[in-house]
């Protein structure tokens, strides 16, 4: 079986044995679900899983061998099975750990703050890097930049007052709103401490990831961006409880700009840059 013969036949036996797990409860599948669903697939077609280049693989390998694909997504779980999704249904992976009761997890900290940020700053996504780019000016590499829509103050308060109206609750819905007057970012602020002090923050946790989510999804669609199961993540760091504060980056961001600028440099550039030795010597130490 070619290449091309073992993604058309396997990739449509992994999506049917997905869109039957999914359609018998409407959440997304386990691991060990689906493979059982993949096992009786591959049967019923006169072949059988795993197949022979997959043999010794785990079967997380097999499913991020279609991830790349365009046909399913999947999240990992801390101390969990995964969660395995159609490529086009991102928002089940979040449906089915806030219905489970358990932490549903978060999202990348650079996809977040680009889709959450708000500023006048230009957020590219970088295709072949895997991660968010900030540009004041015009992006170069424009073959591999995709740029990211620009979040106004409209959109993050229309976000937190629809979340407000679904409470159920007058008198929660009320405090809200109240934190919501004004058109400036300080109001962000201010919702934030109010969720605080009703004490809220799991139920905006999960509404904003679903929102967030949803929007990432539709519009890596309308990009021609594949889903990768990076972007979400087993656990959150806090980050989308609060407003993030301008300027603010961490460890995992600043590697990826490092690696993006350095990729750019020549031999010649390189040759250039001096390291200072107090930091040799500890990257030695931590090498040995």
């Amino acid at each position: 079986m070619s290449d091309s013969e073992f993604d058309d036949v396997w990739g449509k036996m992994l999506r049917r044995a997905v869109d039957d797990g999914v359609g018998s409860t409407g959440r997304a599948v386990s691991g060990a679900r689906l493979r059982q669903i993949l096992v009786k697939v591959a049967s019923d077609n006169q072949l059988t899983y795993p197949p022979e280049r997959f043999s010794t693989s785990k079967f997380g390998d097999f499913l991020n061998y279609f991830v790349e694909r365009g046909v399913v997504i999947f999240k990992e779980r801390r101390g969990q099975d995964l969660l395995i999704a159609p490529a086009d249904r991102p928002d089940l992976l979040v449906e089915a750990s806030a219905a489970s009761g358990v932490h549903v997890g978060g999202l990348r900290r650079d996809l977040f703050e680009a889709f959450t940020k708000v500023t006048n700053r230009t957020a590219w996504y970088h295709r072949d890097r895997d991660c968010v780019l900030w540009e004041d000016g015009p992006a170069q590499e424009v073959e591999v930049l995709v740029r990211i829509p620009p979040v106004t103050i409209e959109q993050a308060l229309r976000d937190r007052a629809d979340f407000a109206a679904g409470l159920g609750s007058v008198d929660q819905e009320s405090e809200l709103k109240k934190s919501l007057d004004g058109r400036d970012s300080r109001v962000l602020v201010s919702f934030s401490n109010a969720i605080r002090t009703l004490g809220l923050q799991p139920e905006w946790h999960r509404y904003r990831l679903k929102v967030i989510t949803d929007r990432i999804a539709g519009w890596a669609k309308r990009e021609n961006v594949p889903w990768n199961s990076s972007w979400m993540t087993p656990s959150s760091d806090g980050s989308m409880d609060e407003p993030v504060a301008r300027g603010r980056r961490d460890a995992r961001e600043w590697r990826r700009s490092l690696e993006y600028l350095i990729g750019g440099l020549d031999q010649a550039d390189l040759s250039r840059i001096a390291v200072p030795l107090d930091i040799v010597v500890r990257i030695l130490q931590q090498n040995k």
